[in-house]
């Protein structure tokens, strides 16, 4: 993240709202929608209990705030898209791919 990216999206972990959409930019070989997993990856990481299981309105409630709060490699969210990229992510969570993008999130929050 850019400096000023990284400092909306403390305020963000803090409960505020952001001033400037936050420009998220950290991805792999498989393109955009890798982004959109490792978006998912940080926020189960950081969230008590997680995102996995968020169903209905909290879902719902959950890509308001990501649309409303992030671009994606500076181009806005589109809900269909993190509909589809989160009911993938999901169901890919046991692939090695997947574990690693956990892996590297984790170590890039001191986890591990």
């Amino acid at each position: 993240l850019d400096k000023e990216s990284e400092k909306e999206f403390k305020k963000l972990l803090h409960g505020f709202k952001v001033k400037h959409k936050i420009n998220f930019t950290m991805g792999n070989k498989s393109g955009d929608s890798a982004n959109h997993r490792i978006l998912f990856v940080l926020f189960d990481e950081l969230l008590v209990g997680g995102i996995q299981d968020l169903t209905g309105e909290r879902k719902r409630s959950f890509f308001q705030l990501l649309m409303e709060s992030f671009l994606m490699n500076n181009e806005p969210l589109k809900e269909n898209t993190l509909k589809t990229s989160f009911s993938t992510w999901k169901n890919e969570q046991e692939k090695i791919n997947s574990r690693n993008q956990r892996r590297l999130i984790r170590q890039m929050l001191g986890k591990e």
